[in-house]
């Protein structure tokens, strides 16, 4: 029993603490159309109460300057296509049974309905999953001042630094 113990002693000193393993916030990754028609991209690390936003490389954008902001969504199909593949494995398991019931041997149709499940739940899922995890587009330009605070307090909660001064 005194051996468990030392051991378990001995195998937490020797990992690393859990705050290693912690990840440090990240910004949105952020696409903006300006007035002028250029754009700019990358992390948003910030929004100034005067509007004016952080991109990386401390580059300053302000607020009256920008035409569109599109927020890169990142893609959920692989998480919508494993979920789909979990939904249809039993309904190909289903159609599997259900087709000539337990008969000896693999006939070509009982093949045939179980694939037909799996793979065309898991393509829905990633068809799903793939509209799921779009883009968001916030328009700037041409809308009231209320409604532009808004829409700064929302780039506020998605920057890396949501408290940024």
């Amino acid at each position: 029993m005194k051996r468990r113990i030392a051991l378990a002693i001995v195998i937490s000193l020797l990992l690393p603490p859990t705050t290693m393993f912690g990840k440090e916030r990240r910004g949105a990754i952020i696409e903006i159309t300006k007035t002028d028609g250029t754009k700019i991209g990358g992390e948003l690390i910030g929004v100034k109460q005067n509007g004016r936003l952080i991109l990386e490389a401390a580059e300053e954008i302000d607020a009256s300057d920008i035409l569109i902001v599109t927020i890169i969504g990142k893609s959920r199909a692989k998480a919508g296509g494993i979920i789909g593949a979990i939904i249809g494995i039993p309904l190909g398991v289903v159609a599997w049974t259900n087709i000539h019931g337990n008969d000896v041997g693999v006939p070509y149709e009982k093949t045939l309905a179980f694939l037909g499940a799996v793979g065309g739940t898991t393509f829905l899922g990633f068809l799903v999953g793939a509209f799921i995890g779009g883009d968001s587009i916030i328009r700037m330009e041409g809308i009231p001042q209320k409604e532009k605070d808004k829409n700064l307090e929302e780039l506020r909660s998605i920057a890396r630094f949501p408290d940024y001064q």
